[in-house]
């Protein structure tokens, strides 16, 4: 079962491009990882899976829904 869905997400920040058309599906029960150099977008992309930094664009669906819609 998909848990977590990235959909051609894009996030930018500050004028600049840091993830552009992400595909990425977590199923439950898996462990993920994100490693990269300082200033590649770890931390955004992270903000923007928990909902707290808005994505330019694509979806972004937890448990098959919008994080957006989420309360």
């Amino acid at each position: 079962m998909r848990f977590l869905q990235t959909e051609q997400l894009q996030i930018a920040l500050g004028g600049r491009t840091l993830l552009d058309r992400l595909d990425w599906t977590v199923r439950r029960g898996e462990f993920w990882c994100v490693l990269g150099k300082n200033g590649v977008g770890k931390s955004s992309l992270l903000y923007a899976l928990s909902g707290l930094l808005p994505h330019a664009a694509g979806r972004l669906l937890l448990a098959g829904e919008p994080i957006a819609s989420l309360t």
